[in-house]
């Protein structure tokens, strides 16, 4: 069955929030630990620890987007 013109600029849009969802998630990563540092007076290992997480979370929900976006 052929593609209708205006999914494929869909499908296209949501390619392109992929690259977004990396760095969004490590922002957020790194800022919840600056946060907790603060907080807690641990230095920056918090930060360091939650930015990885925050890096590894972003891998994933991109995997799992262009593994979606793929399948259609």
């Amino acid at each position: 069955m052929p593609e209708r013109p205006g999914r494929s600029v869909f499908r296209s849009l949501g390619l392109l929030s992929v690259g977004f969802v990396v760095v969004i998630a490590t922002l957020i990563g790194a800022g919840l630990g600056f946060l907790l540092d603060k907080w807690l007076g641990t230095g920056p290992w918090l930060m360091i620890v939650c930015l990885f997480l925050g890096l590894i979370a972003g891998f994933r929900e991109m995997m799992r987007m262009i593994e979606k976006y793929g399948d259609e």
